[in-house]
């Protein structure tokens, strides 16, 4: 008996190491789109992507078209984020185009919005950082930095014609926790932001993110020191607190020990608060297992009922729109792969285990 188990065990572990993670590429050039076409109800790009935006038909990422080119127009209170952490090495790239400066920004190693109390906003409410929210450190009294976008993540925020920023999350002792490390470069030779421009991050899946704008390298973000800042009663996540940023020389510009810098992987978003942007060309070229996706998208991240902007104006309330269809008509060729290899590895192991019980017989 023992030896059949053993066989059985043998044959189930050929199995699963048959399940293996292959870097797949994921495109969107919006071509064969209809222009004014609501994002939040593109089966197929909201299969990857979630789209968030506050609730006013003022706030919207729609298809737009200007001659033969389509692309995603954004426009006001808006974000578009990866549904879950991104595990393992990627490549994320897009063209983007910023009519405005300032408050359009493109984030990774985020994690998944955070809500904590909000002190400042109204006589207090609790109030999810969302990737298009201030963190309202300076509204709170915060001394050490700025305000800035999101809670958590490093992210690339064009200022105009001359400048980009980039952006750190840090954690504060004082404000509600979140602030802002940032740095401004030039950029690169011939860009200009008002056409459109080529933004990509190469993550390594471990410690280190460059960024690169039409394939020119910016800066680099090298990581390290992960840990939890347990005086933050709101946030448990790990994070990397040690971020060193060179520029495209090697030189350090930025050294901090105080990021929030996902160290258990990276969620992506592009937000706009208050602002334009257009957006094409959107690729993420990621490892994935060739393993059955769940049959439950995540759920979308809370809302509040009198969000209210950093400047004291009130907006109307961000939500979420996940298509219910996106998982029988979307992803249709990673599907098939997928539902392969699962039959597959059960005719093996069934196979395996027929032939061990046939052992054990002549045994």
């Amino acid at each position: 008996m023992k030896k059949l188990l053993y066989l059985i065990l043998l044959v189930m572990f050929f199995c699963t190491s048959m399940v293996y993670a292959e870097m797949i590429e994921v495109k969107f050039d919006f071509e064969n789109y209809t222009a004014e076409d609501d994002a939040k109800l593109i089966d197929d790009f909201t299969y990857e992507w979630e789209v968030f935006t506050a609730k006013a038909a003022t706030h919207y990422v729609r298809v737009a078209e200007e001659g033969s080119n389509k692309f995603l127009h954004f426009n006001s209170y808006t974000e578009v984020r990866t549904w879950d952490l991104i595990e393992g090495p990627y490549t994320f790239s897009f063209d983007a185009r910023t009519e405005e400066t300032i408050n359009v920004a493109f984030f990774v190693r985020g994690v998944l919005p955070v809500t904590r109390f909000n002190p400042a906003n109204g006589g207090g409410v609790e109030q999810t950082l969302f990737y298009l929210e201030a963190d309202w450190y300076r509204e709170n009294g915060g001394k050490n930095g700025s305000t800035g976008l999101g809670g958590s993540g490093l992210y690339l925020m064009p200022l105009g014609s001359s400048k980009v920023r980039i952006n750190i999350k840090t954690y504060e002792p004082d404000g509600i926790n979140v602030g802002t490390a940032y740095y401004d470069l030039d950029w690169p030779e011939t860009t200009d932001p008002t056409k459109f421009f080529n933004v990509k991050f190469v993550d390594n899946g471990s410690d280190k993110v460059e960024i690169f704008i039409n394939n020119k390298l910016l800066a680099t973000v090298t990581m390290s020191n992960p840990g939890v800042y347990e005086e933050d009663e709101y946030d448990s996540n790990t994070y990397y607190k040690t971020a060193v940023v060179t520029n495209a020389s090697g030189e350090e510009i930025l050294n901090i020990n105080n990021a929030r810098l996902s160290a258990d992987g990276s969620q992506l978003a592009i937000a706009t608060r208050n602002k334009v942007a257009h957006i094409d060309n959107l690729n993420l070229l990621s490892e994935r297992e060739a393993t059955p996706e769940p049959t439950e998208k995540p759920t979308p991240a809370p809302t509040q009922s009198d969000e209210q902007s950093a400047t004291e104006k009130p907006i109307p309330q961000p939500t979420s729109t996940k298509s219910q269809d996106s998982d029988d008509d979307s992803d249709g060729g990673l599907n098939i792969i997928v539902i392969a290899a699962v039959v597959g590895g059960v005719i093996v192991v069934g196979t395996g285990i027929a032939l061990a019980i046939v052992f054990n017989k002549k045994k």
